[in-house]
């Protein structure tokens, strides 16, 4: 096989908005995708999945679509081909037919050949990657029909973000001059066979309090058991209700950081029922009152 017929499958969804081939919706069948729905904390790095949810077709060779985004809610935004399309096997059955396409078609993302290829633009005012995957093999062995992840989300939540934001991660169709909606199909002779597509749930992240024991961007501010900025027997308060409840307490990461002033029993797991105890709340009433030997340079007390 040519590579000629490779290079025109690449290009041949990109330009369906001016071909003159004859377009045949599959009647009946339906791409139904959703979006994962994830927690993570301002400034923590994510991975969020648009999944193929429902899809009762022969397979598809081709699809072409876009995740929008605020690039001021999240940065760093990479996305990969899910292993709906790289289960496939299509790419390396590509090169191995036509070796020659692995040098002459260029790709738009700067990578080595693949089926997947994609492109980052501004749209008014979102960032947008237009994502394009297809092949030129006949054969449906090669063609995405499985569910599972379609394409795979990758970046950093704004250290900006806010606790309880919600930040959208959508999956639109391309923003380009005629086209509407997302396009999965194949080529069947002389026709174009598209199905009907939707998203049933958009990707979304909500911002939550870094609760990582992982997490070495956390300093103390001793005693500051409620992290109000300040050192009270509010403090006090928030440290015997932990004691009573820790699921009731709702500590922040940093507030547990604060009251963990006693560090004898090497105790550190942020995600311990047991990170505070009674010796925290001994060296949390010692510091408020002024022990010489409970200040911030002697803290925390480890022997």
């Amino acid at each position: 096989m040519k590579a000629k017929r490779f290079i025109s499958a690449v290009c041949a969804l990109a330009m369906t908005a001016a071909s003159a081939a004859t377009f045949v919706n599959a009647a009946g069948e339906q791409v139904i995708i959703k979006g994962d729905q994830i927690e993570k904390a301002a400034g923590a790095s994510f991975e969020l999945n648009f999944n193929l949810d429902k899809f009762d077709g022969t397979g598809f060779s081709g699809c072409e679509f876009a995740i929008k985004y605020d690039p001021k809610q999240i940065t760093d935004v990479k996305v990969a081909e899910g292993a709906v399309l790289k289960n496939t096997g299509a790419t390396a059955a590509e090169l191995e037919k036509a070796p020659k396409i692995g040098e002459e078609v260029t790709m738009v993302n700067k990578g080595k050949y693949d089926c997947f290829d994609y492109n980052t633009a501004e749209v008014d005012g979102k960032n947008v990657i237009a994502v394009l995957w297809c092949t030129g093999l006949d054969s449906d062995k090669y063609w995405a029909k499985d569910t599972g992840s379609i394409v795979t989300v990758t970046g950093t939540v704004s250290k900006d973000a806010k606790e309880g934001d919600k930040i959208p991660v959508e999956m639109v169709a391309i923003p380009r001059e005629g086209i509407k909606t997302m396009t999965f199909g194949y080529a069947d002779g002389t026709k174009d066979v598209t199905y009907t597509s939707a998203v049933e749930q958009q990707g979304q992240i909500t911002v939550v309090t870094d609760t990582d024991p992982n997490n070495t961007e956390l300093k103390p501010l001793w005693g500051d058991v409620n992290d109000d900025g300040a050192v009270s027997a509010k403090d006090l308060v928030a440290m015997m209700q932990f004691l009573v409840s820790p699921k009731d307490a709702k500590l922040t990461a940093q507030g547990i950081v604060n009251g963990n002033m006693d560090q004898k029993d090497g105790n550190t797991d942020l995600k311990s029922d047991d990170i505070l105890d009674v010796s925290d709340f001994d060296a949390l009433k010692k510091y408020i009152l002024g022990y010489k030997d409970y200040t911030d340079d002697k803290l925390p007390i480890k022997k």
